[in-house]
Parts: structure tokens; sequence; C-alpha cells
């Protein structure tokens, strides 16, 4: 961590401490061992948790909580710093904390952020937001945090155990659960369990997860309510895969159409990314009842982080990292986008 960030990250750790907090946190697993680790190490000092909108990025998408607190910390949400700049606005007396290792441009509004990422460092050093917190946080010694650190990063590298690729986040994990009894086979299971929360759209589920995982986060294998959402995840989820299609094969790009009424599009992405390692994957998934999706492009092999740049360039609202990225979109949008996606993949494989 080099100048600037290093600035900016340890003057946003060092307001924090001895301040009444409100914990905003993305609905997956990075997120949700973020906000147990926030949870375990501020403990009363936190007057509650909640994901925004589950499936949306946007400041509108993060409902301002009704109890007293003195500052909303927002963890691993992947937004750009405009829509941050449009939350602070939205505050009045609260002072307004980011912590994330998202590619996206910081905001412009004087505030309290930390994201490496956003400032140029690589996300392989920064692999999730839950070790830039533990980082961040003197690196505790006890076994629940370094958990909770790993369980991020397997949460967001999933798709490279799955598919057996190396990377150096999950070389930091296997780092620290050395000692603790789990290694990264056990976390790869509890995400499943833990992102079926999120996939059935169960907020409590997903509040009932984190409250447990800060007291003790192996308990999370065993977990009644985790299984059960687990159990109504994998029928939705099958039922996804299952109807899922391919609508184009062109070189490095395949590209599928998925439509069903639940929020799958990660899931579903990152199972086809698997399958296809050496490809560009891009997941069209529409849901008819909010006549409206998501546009959810990974791959292994290829980064994207210059398509990422060019998107947001060009003035589509796009959020993502090295090695995925998601634009939202209206039911009259879908043609032109994929058009726009795809003109923009081939120019910079062709450069």
């Amino acid at each position: 961590m080099q100048g600037v960030i290093r600035e900016k990250c340890r003057a946003t750790t060092e307001a924090l401490p001895g301040k009444t907090v409100y914990i905003v946190h993305h609905w997956d697993t990075d997120g949700v061992a973020s906000a147990a680790l926030l949870l375990r190490m501020f403990q009363n000092r936190v007057v509650g948790f909640s994901p925004p909108a589950i499936g949306f990025y946007s400041s509108d998408s993060i409902k301002l909580p009704e109890n007293e607190y003195e500052a909303l910390v927002v963890v691993d949400y992947g937004i750009d710093g405009s829509d941050y700049d449009k939350l602070r606005n939205r505050l009045k007396h609260h002072e307004l904390f980011i912590f994330d290792h998202h590619r996206v441009k910081p905001p412009i509004s004087t505030m309290y952020y930390c994201n490496p990422v956003a400032y140029g460092s690589s996300e392989h050093e920064y692999p999730s937001t839950s070790l830039l917190l533990y980082t961040l946080l003197g690196e505790p010694s006890e076994d629940e945090y370094k958990i909770l650190a790993a369980l991020g990063i397997v949460g967001d590298l999933a798709p490279f155990i799955d598919s057996s690729k190396p990377h150096p986040g999950l070389e930091a994990a296997k780092k620290l659960l050395a000692g603790t009894g789990l290694d990264l086979k056990a976390l790869r299971k509890i995400v499943d369990l833990v992102d079926s929360c999120y996939r059935i759209l169960d907020r409590e589920c997903i509040l009932k997860t984190i409250r447990a995982a800060s007291e003790n986060p192996k308990e999370l294998r065993e977990a009644t309510w985790l299984h059960e959402a687990y159990t109504r995840a994998e029928h939705l989820l099958q039922g996804a895969l299952d109807s899922v299609e391919e609508t184009y094969n062109n070189g490095p790009v395949k590209v599928y159409k998925l439509t069903i009424d639940a929020y799958v599009t990660s899931y579903v992405g990152r199972k086809l990314s698997a399958k296809n390692p050496e490809n560009i994957v891009v997941l069209v998934h529409y849901m008819p009842s909010q006549k409206r999706g998501f546009v959810y492009v990974r791959s292994i092999a290829h980064r994207l982080d210059r398509v990422l740049d060019a998107l947001k360039n060009m003035g589509v609202k796009v959020g993502g990292k090295t090695n995925v990225l998601v634009v939202e979109y209206t039911a009259h949008e879908e043609e032109n986008l994929v058009k726009i996606l795809l003109k923009t993949i081939s120019d910079i494989l062709r450069a």
C-alpha cells in the first residue's frame, strides 16, 4: 500500500474507533464476512447492519437506517465514487466510511474512503474486502478473524477453486487458515451455504449469518437455516442452469441468455465461466417481474479491466474487477447494450 493509498486508508481506519456505526454491506460472502469481522471487532458499537437492495448497485439502493448512529460504514459494495457523492448528500450529521476492493472511480466529495484498487493497487494484492479490513485492523491473531478474512477471499475467488486455477489470493487464504482446522475446501462449502441467502432474496438469512459468523464462523458449516436456504437455492439454481441458452459463440466470447425471476446471475455466470475457463462468458439475465436485468461478464483466462474502463469512458454504468464486470439494464436497452459490449471486447482483443 503506497503513498496516497496508505494515507487515505490509515486516516479512514483511525477515524472509525470510538464511533457508533451502522454497517451497509454487499450481500455475498465477502460482504457478509466483512460485516461479521467489523461486528466482532466493534461489538456493541455496531447498532445495526443490512445489505442494499439485493442485486442492484446504486446509492438509491441503500436505505438509510432509522437507528441512532454516528458513522455509516459501507463495505464491499463496488459502486463508483459518484454514487457515494450522492449518498454523502443524503446524510445529515453522519460521517461516511467506505471500505472496498473493486475497480471503481473514487469519490469527489470529502469522506473517509479506503479502496486501494480504486487508486491503482492490484486486485491480486487485495482479493477481498475482508482481507483489506483484516489488514487495516492490525491482523488480529484470533482464529475467527483469520477465518473471516479467508472466507471473503474464497467467496470472491470461488471460480478459481472450481476450475483448479491458481491465484495469489488463494495462497493468502491458505496462510490465514494455517492452524485453524479449516482449509480452502471447507471454506468453499461454506461459501455455497452463505451465498444461498441472497440467491433466494432472504435478507433475514443474511443478517442471521453475519451474527453467527461474528461469534464463530466455523459453526456456519452446520447452521440449520443455511442448509435450508441452500436446499431452496439449489432448486432455483438448477432450474436456471437447465434453462440457460447459448446465443453467440465467436472466438473466445460466448454469450448466454437466461430469463428467470431469481437473483442467480453471479452463480450461473461463475458456473459458465468455470465450465469455459479459456473463454469470456457473457450472461444476459432478464427478470420479467422487475422489467430489468443484468449483463454479467466473467473470464478466468482474460483480463477485463480494459473492457471495464472502455465502457465507463462511453458512459455505461458498469461495475467490476479485473476478471468480472456487471451492467444493469432495462428491457429496451438489452439489444444495444450487448452489441456495444461485444464490439468493445472485440476491439480490445484485437488491439
